[in-house]
């Protein structure tokens, strides 16, 4: 039986951080694909690879989007755009914007900001400050 696209995603911060990391660690199983956090979204070069961010990551895992396609979050219903872009100011540290971006107060993700280690400077050190980002989330109600 084929998988089916993700309908609903997490409506709190922490939970929708933590899905993302989940299809990450999946991508990073599949050939075709090159992880790379300065790349925006969900890319193909018609060089047989797919390059891909932390959004890109879930619109190839959960949202079942073929590598073979250019995709970007105004691609997508509003909802589904504005949980790519909430991710995207997640990876940056910048937790006021993605606040913002899921509707939820940003001086309350304020607080939440914080330097996130570039995924390219190290994979394991990205995931674990994004993880902590994550768990201080949840710790706060978020």
């Amino acid at each position: 039986m084929r998988k089916q696209p993700r309908q609903r995603f997490p409506r709190k911060p922490s939970a929708l951080i933590t899905l993302a990391l989940k299809d990450l660690k999946a991508v990073k199983k599949l050939k075709g694909y090159q992880i790379n956090m300065d790349e925006n979204w969900h890319t193909y070069y018609h060089s047989e690879v797919c390059s891909i961010c932390l959004a890109g990551a879930v619109m190839t895992n959960s949202l079942l989007i073929d590598r073979t396609e250019t995709i970007e979050p105004v691609d997508c219903s509003e909802r589904i755009e504005n949980i790519l872009y909430s991710l995207d100011h997640f990876r940056l540290g910048m937790c006021s914007n993605a606040f913002y971006n899921m509707g939820l107060d940003p001086n309350e993700g304020t607080p939440y900001n914080r330097v996130i280690t570039r995924y390219d400077f190290s994979s394991v050190k990205f995931v674990q400050d994004m993880t902590k980002l994550s768990l201080d989330l949840k710790e706060g109600g978020y």
